[in-house]
């Protein structure tokens, strides 16, 4: 939920940019919008590794029945993991959001903006958000 609002929030900032850019930019609304979108993601990005980090084993229950034991499954499983798609995405828009609001500020963007974006596409090679920031931060560069 976290980081469909992320990405809801990056969409209209994207529409009003497009449709008054200086307005946006001179009322202020661009850096508190950022950083509105920098905590949506920083949530989502903290949610979804908490659930990779703290993945749980789920056993094998036995239920005894008149006597005798009967499980229910013979394997043990995992409990829910996010998948990488997931994680990618909200990396990808973290860096995003923090290179825009340093390029906002006047300041350009961080090596570990850079890092973090390949981490992203590591996890997923199909990310095409991830690569077309990684691409416009080396044209800046």
């Amino acid at each position: 939920a976290w980081l469909q609002y992320a990405k809801t929030l990056l969409n209209e900032l994207s529409f009003a940019t497009l449709t008054s850019p200086t307005e946006v930019r001179e009322s202020g609304n661009m850096a508190d919008a950022l950083n509105v979108i920098k905590y949506a993601a920083t949530k989502a990005l903290q949610l979804l590794q908490n659930r990779v980090i703290h993945a749980s084993l789920i056993t094998p229950r036995r239920l005894i029945h008149q006597g005798t034991p009967v499980e229910y499954s013979e394997k043990s499983v995992v409990s829910s993991i996010p998948s990488t798609t997931l994680i990618s995405e909200a990396k990808s828009l973290l860096s995003w959001v923090e290179d825009a609001d340093s390029l906002n500020r006047g300041d350009p963007g961080s090596r570990a903006s850079h890092v973090s974006l390949q981490e992203s596409l590591l996890l997923d090679p199909s990310n095409v958000f991830a690569m077309e920031v990684l691409q416009m931060l080396d044209e800046l560069n």
